[in-house]
């Protein structure tokens, strides 16, 4: 050990999950012609404890906390009798974070294994992406036809590099 102290590698260790989420839906018809749509679902995991020795997770470090959430709100109004037009605003957002690796990582050579953590730094990741799309419905008897158009903005803020430095 070269005068290093590894007892807390040599204890029992154990690494608590939890996850939890939620969804909800809101349909709401004010008008005959005129219907609104509001969704939104989320959930939420955290990880915390010794890092996994091995696999993707070893990368995540000791603490590990992941966020998602999406929400919509959705305008339908009729045309005609076959034509309904729709007017969809949404979101969705998804964050992670993470601690230190616990272990230093060690990759065989020969087998191309890896043990313990890659990059050797706290990580995070947030990718928002806002959305309006407006498709227009056509009831074509047996048939139904969709068509429309959709604006995204997908951006994406990561300081996280998978093997750290030497890759």
């Amino acid at each position: 050990t070269y005068g290093t102290d590894i007892a807390a590698y040599t204890l029992p260790q154990f690494r608590v999950d939890q996850r939890i989420g939620g969804f909800g839906r809101l349909d709401w018809q004010p008008a005959d012609r005129f219907a609104i749509s509001v969704r939104a679902s989320g959930s939420r995991f955290t990880s915390n404890g010794l890092s996994e020795p091995v696999g993707l997770l070893s990368e995540l470090g000791d603490d590990y906390e992941a966020i998602a959430a999406q929400f919509s709100v959705s305008v339908l109004s009729l045309v005609t009798r076959r034509i309904t037009q729709e007017l969809r605003v949404s979101a969705d957002v998804g964050e992670a974070s993470g601690g230190d690796p616990a272990l230093p990582p060690t990759l065989f050579a020969g087998s191309g294994f890896t043990v313990g953590g890659g990059s050797g730094r706290a990580f995070s990741d947030a990718r928002p992406t806002p959305r309006v799309s407006a498709l227009l419905h056509f009831d074509l008897g047996a048939h139904r036809l969709k068509t429309g158009l959709s604006l995204a903005s997908h951006r994406f803020d990561s300081e996280f590099v998978p093997g750290g430095a030497g890759s």
